[in-house]
């Protein structure tokens, strides 16, 4: 079995030669692990693929058989650092066999905090994947340690294998003033470019769509956290429109369950919900680290309108997908919302990112105003 180390950019593989695998390994930007290198990473990574793969692992789907070839029908695997996140590394291992070809996301989590947010993670997309059957997460297969001893020194990764989701990139907005913003799609094959305005309100729609399609509107849990920062949604364009999907679920909880230590109702509880994706929509980060960004206000029309998509699929499912009253109802209480009870509803909403996300609660406070002004103007104009 031939096995190639490569590197992901946006001029496409970037071949690892074997001075670059003695190189250390980079836990994060400018900081060094202790005794692993590159080359321990590309290996750790290629050992737990091919060893899960020769147990009977029946649950993972390839291309076009029932499960990927064991390591014995391999004739080549190609192993893709992807990129760092603040959490994991991210991988991918594409693999030949026999004229077949699959692809599958590796990530792998290094820290304790990490290692803890990956295993919760794998058993909660695994959960909504059961639970909901919706195409939009990516299906998870299996999780595995793996340890690496070298001169006396020893740590292990956590790493699990999931779906690829082929032809997607990640995207974001600019980080220039909110009147020239665009969003920027990172396509990795053919280069990155601006996204069409269609194209920039038909993500936002999409996302909104599925976030809403995975909320409960009994227990009022819903995934959270999520950030465009984190490169979170994905997208794939295509000749006569765009796909999204949405990578991780990192927390499946309701955000609100009572103001003031009044429970709240159903339709209440969507309300705010709603409300909340308005403002998280709207924040990103330049290039995806950097600095703060506050996305125009023209895409919260294509947040309202893929959030009541959303609301009217799970309604037309009944009791057992939808517990918020008649959507004719919500959309009523939505529209009799004023600027001023907007602006409290965001208040009481963003009193937790000041804790959890401090640099967005400061984003958020400087725009709260026109942002409720802005958001009852997409209500009645979308609603």
């Amino acid at each position: 079995m031939e096995i190639t180390y490569l590197f992901t950019s946006d001029q496409g593989d970037v071949p690892v030669d074997q001075e670059t695998l003695q190189r250390p390994f980079l836990l994060r930007p400018f900081e060094k692990h202790p005794f692993f290198t590159l080359g321990d990473f590309f290996r750790a990574v290629g050992d737990f693929f091919i060893q899960n793969m020769d147990r009977d692992r029946t649950d993972v789907p390839g291309e076009s058989r029932g499960r990927p070839a064991g390591s014995g029908e391999i004739d080549s695997l190609l192993i893709r650092y992807e990129k760092y996140g603040s959490l994991y590394q991210m991988a991918s291992v594409e693999v030949l066999a026999g004229g077949d070809r699959a692809k599958y996301a590796v990530s792998a989590a290094l820290a304790p905090e990490a290692k803890t947010v990956l295993d919760d993670e794998f058993e909660l997309l695994k959960g909504l994947n059961r639970r909901y059957r919706l195409p939009y997460l990516p299906q998870v297969y299996f999780k595995d340690d793996v340890g690496i001893e070298k001169e006396g020194m020893a740590d292990s990764f956590v790493m699990s294998l999931s779906e690829w989701f082929e032809g997607f990139h990640e995207w974001h907005f600019t980080g220039e003033p909110e009147s020239r913003q665009v969003m920027v799609i990172w396509d990795q094959e053919k280069g990155y470019r601006h996204a069409s305005p269609h194209e920039s309100l038909e993500i936002i729609r999409q996302a909104s769509k599925i976030l809403t399609l995975y909320y409960d509107t009994e227990t009022y849990h819903q995934i959270f956290p999520w950030h465009h920062g984190a490169g979170d949604f994905v997208v794939r364009p295509r000749k006569d429109g765009i796909d999204v999907r949405l990578v991780t679920a990192r927390g499946y909880e309701p955000i609100v369950s009572s103001v003031d230590g009044e429970q709240i109702d159903p339709m209440t509880a969507i309300g705010y919900f709603f409300l909340n994706m308005t403002i998280k929509m709207r924040l990103d980060k330049a290039e995806g680290m950097g600095e703060p960004v506050w996305a125009p206000g023209f895409i919260l029309r294509a947040v309202t309108e893929g959030f009541l998509e959303a609301v009217r699929t799970k309604a037309a499912k009944g009791r057992d997908e939808y517990h918020a009253g008649s959507v004719e109802s919500l959309i009523k209480i939505l529209k009799e919302l004023s600027e001023k009870n907007i602006q409290s509803r965001i208040h009481a909403l963003t009193l937790s990112y000041k804790q959890h996300d401090p640099v967005d609660y400061e984003v958020i406070q400087r725009h709260s105003e026109d942002h409720a002004r802005e958001v009852h103007r997409a209500i009645q104009d979308s609603l």
